[in-house]
């Protein structure tokens, strides 16, 4: 432990300004989930035969979610600063191992019970102006946010253990 304590990031704009671009990359993937929660919330209350809401027709596109896999830039950042970390860090320190499983865990989370449901219903909502009789659609919601609550909690896991860097 005390190794760890009295190793430090190197002295450089650039390790600063990549640290800088991995936080904000983070805080970016966190809102994109939340706007994901915050839809598919909104969404679910929408009557059948109701028109849908222009903000359901906007956010559910047809194709892939382009802006939710911004939590894919998070590892890749993380990878640029441990190659600036001029050593001071690698994949066998602790807090970097830790933070890229609990990373890997919401990535598989959220395409398998994110982006895959979200691209159900927005072909759903794509396919008519309208929600349909049908409530097998809403069914995917749910599963949406919940799956959203645990990625984030991941996400959030991750942004602690790099702070405490245990």
């Amino acid at each position: 432990m005390l190794e760890l304590a009295a190793t430090s990031p190197p002295q450089s704009a650039a390790y600063d300004i990549v640290l800088l671009v991995h936080i904000l990359v983070a805080i970016g993937a966190v809102v994109t989930l939340v706007s994901s929660y915050v839809a598919a919330a909104a969404i679910g209350k929408v009557a059948p035969g109701s028109p849908w809401p222009s903000s359901a027709v906007r956010y559910f596109r047809p194709g892939p979610d382009v802006v939710g896999r911004v939590i894919y830039l998070i590892p890749i950042t993380g990878f640029a600063l441990l190659g600036l970390s001029q050593h001071a860090y690698s994949l066998a320190t602790s807090f970097v191992g830790i933070g890229l499983v609990l990373w890997v865990v919401a990535a598989v989370v959220a395409e398998a019970f994110v982006f895959r449901p979200a691209g159900r219903v927005a072909k759903v909502v794509a396919s008519s102006g309208t929600a349909p009789n049908d409530e097998q659609w809403r069914r995917q919601l749910p599963v949406m946010r919940w799956s959203i609550d645990v990625v984030l909690l991941l996400v959030v896991a991750g942004a602690v253990v790099m702070l405490v860097q245990p």
